[in-house]
């Protein structure tokens, strides 16, 4: 049976899941494609490139990315649902007043901002020499609150829009220094 084009041979779908594997360019078309072994980086880093933005490659990634997506359930939607929770929870909702709240007693959305809880206890021996404790220390480390920010706008493009409006040539920036508008 012939092979349609947009088929890969075996060596393109080595390179196609090397690559997915998180495999650098060049090591996954050295490896997929042996005769590149001893090749210089300065002549595999360009075909390695130019293989991973063909579109045959491509539309093999995101196939794999939706059988990945389909299999584990994991969406965007999800991902940014989840990164929401750690970059805007309200760290007045663990507590009770003073008192921290009991783990099941939390909004869920403040338990999923939570990245570790560590418990020392303080023991001390009553009258009877009997260890009993005296003291909980509790500590939350939530995840960062920034780092959720930063990749939420990321998704949503807001570094691009930034970008673009520092991207002012010298002469419009002069005229805007000048007052003279655009």
């Amino acid at each position: 049976m012939a092979k349609q084009p947009d088929e890969l041979n075996l060596q393109e779908e080595s390179f196609v899941l090397l690559i997915f594997q998180g495999h650098s360019q060049i090591d996954a078309y050295r490896t997929a494609f042996p005769k590149a072994a001893k090749w210089k980086d300065t002549t595999v880093s360009p075909k390695a490139s130019t293989l991973l933005k063909s579109d045959k490659i491509q539309a093999r990634l995101t196939e794999l990315r939706e059988q990945v997506q389909e299999a584990t359930g994991i969406t965007a939607e999800r991902v940014l649902k989840e990164l929401e929770h750690m970059a805007f929870s309200n760290i007045q909702e663990l507590f009770d007043g003073h008192s921290l709240k009991e783990i099941s007693e939390l909004p869920e959305n403040v338990a999923r901002s939570i990245a570790e809880i560590n418990v020392h206890r303080l023991k001390a021996d009553d009258s009877d020499g009997k260890s009993q404790n005296v003291a909980e220390i509790v500590k939350l480390k939530q995840y960062s609150k920034l780092d959720a920010i930063e990749k939420i706008a990321k998704h949503l493009g807001l570094y691009e829009k930034d970008n673009k409006q520092r991207s002012l040539d010298v002469d419009t920036l002069a005229n805007r220094l000048l007052g003279k508008g655009e």
